[in-house]
């Protein structure tokens, strides 16, 4: 029932929430709206939404939210509502009418957790942009909303919309970090917190429970939303149930009540197992095995490519067979997408004996300077969508807009430190909201470092 999660103090607990909300005060822009990475990139609208949601659940659990942040942020959320605001747009959506459709909605709902929403402006809403949502999510936010402002007949309408407006298989890019799987979650989450239709929100963890088994990749928002969901769902009285397990030649007789966890090692698993469920109804059953595996993974492309190609700083291809110890090395990565990923992450693990190079070191050899195939890598990198990029201990970070067919380059340095041999790791891309666009590349022959 706990999700396995390590148990926090209260102090603990609103620590971190104190620390996130630093970080938020650090992505809020001047107009009160919130960018991804900085506040001095884009605005993302349904971001912005997302994080005012958080404040607001924040503030009615008892936390302090500073005064200014909150207020600027609402502030915000009620200019996405006025009439002059259809300029408030997604280049990036396939879709624009149902992003601003969602932001819009998504607004509305948190506006209307506070009271600070006119009706007259719900209702404009839903009569003249609903009909645009590609999924239910949205039009179940302006259900509740209009719920919630008192209008119960027109919230059961967009009610009945949104549960026969289910996320589609093959859904077009729509900007709102969304998935099947993160709207149906998220639909469950609201319709149960808010008991609102709480017996349509069992009937769909059916349908997420089956889209959750055909899934290999989660996003965060994903893995978020489930969690939101499920605590929910099992925070419901449960029915007691009779399952008999038999692991190779022993029986044993289960007697719970809703979710039950039966951890097993790698050898009791090999004895083989079989659960017959002696209950009236059907039992579901999920396995889930963890491990590491003892061979690299390999290369795949599905929607992106990626290709590593480390070099000397003349530019040149580097022979790895040995690297000195203080050598400076720069690694290039190419990224290619078969369609528009504007939010691509790129990971690139570290192999053991390197360290990233700080470029914020006024001793250190400036990347942008060094010459690439007749070009300075600045040159190279101004024409790459980068939006944000983290220089960690073990890794490089880099979230980049990948157009279609267009070649995206990443550079950085990194320094031979510890005499040894190593494995490498093959770097990895792929859209942080549609993980199953991915690549993985290729992998090479261990790499040395010779001592001095």
């Amino acid at each position: 029932k706990n999700f396995s999660l390590k148990k926090m103090t209260k102090t603990e607990r609103i620590k971190m929430i104190n620390q996130a909300l630093e970080r938020l005060a650090t992505l809020q822009l001047s107009n009160g709206g919130y960018s991804l990475w900085s506040n001095t990139g884009r605005e993302a609208y349904w971001l912005t939404a997302y994080v005012a949601d958080f404040l607001v659940n924040a503030r009615d659990m008892g936390l302090t939210i500073p005064k200014q942040l909150f207020t600027r942020t609402l502030t915000r959320l009620q200019q996405y509502l006025a009439r002059n605001s259809h300029f408030y747009d997604e280049p990036r959506s396939d879709n624009a009418q149902h992003y601003y459709f969602a932001y819009q909605a998504y607004a509305a709902y948190v506006l209307a957790k506070v009271n600070q929403v006119p009706l007259s402006t719900l209702r404009n809403l839903a009569n003249h942009h609903s009909q645009h949502a590609e999924t239910g999510l949205s039009q179940l936010h302006l259900a509740i909303a209009l719920d919630k402002m008192g209008d119960h007949k027109y919230s059961q309408i967009l009610l009945k919309q949104a549960l026969n407006n289910l996320p589609r298989q093959d859904r077009p890019y729509l900007a709102d970090y969304g998935s099947q799987i993160r709207d149906l979650a998220m639909m469950i989450q609201l319709m149960l917190s808010h008991q609102f239709a709480s017996d349509e929100a069992i009937k769909l963890s059916f349908t997420l429970a089956t889209q959750l088994k055909n899934k290999s990749y989660l996003s965060t928002q994903d893995r978020n939303a489930v969690f939101l969901a499920g605590r929910l769902l099992i925070s419901r009285p449960q029915t007691a149930w009779t399952a008999q397990l038999t692991l190779n030649q022993h029986k044993e007789i289960l007697n719970h009540s809703g979710r039950f966890s039966y951890p097993l090692s790698l050898e009791q698993l090999s004895q083989g197992l079989k659960i017959q469920s002696q209950h009236a109804t059907p039992l579901f059953s999920q396995y889930h095995i963890n491990g590491y595996s003892k061979t690299p993974p390999k290369p795949s492309s599905s929607g992106l490519t990626i290709q590593k190609t480390w070099l000397n700083l003349a530019g040149q291809q580097q022979n790895l067979a040995s690297i000195s110890q203080g050598e400076l090395l720069i690694v290039q990565l190419q990224i290619n997408a078969e369609q528009l990923t504007p939010d691509t992450l790129v990971v690139d693990l570290l192999p053991a004996g390197f360290e990233l190079e700080n470029q914020n070191l006024t001793h250190s050899i400036k990347l942008a300077d060094i010459i690439i195939a007749g070009k300075s890598i600045k040159d190279w990198q101004q024409q790459s969508h980068i939006q944000h990029q983290e220089f960690r201990a073990d890794r490089y970070l880099a979230a980049i807009k990948v157009d279609q067919h267009q070649t995206q380059q990443l550079f950085y340095l990194v320094r031979a430190v510890t005499p040894g041999k190593y494995q490498v790791p093959p770097a990895l891309a792929e859209d942080m909201y549609r993980p199953e666009i991915r690549a993985v590349g290729n992998t090479m022959a261990n790499i040395q470092i010779l001592g001095q």
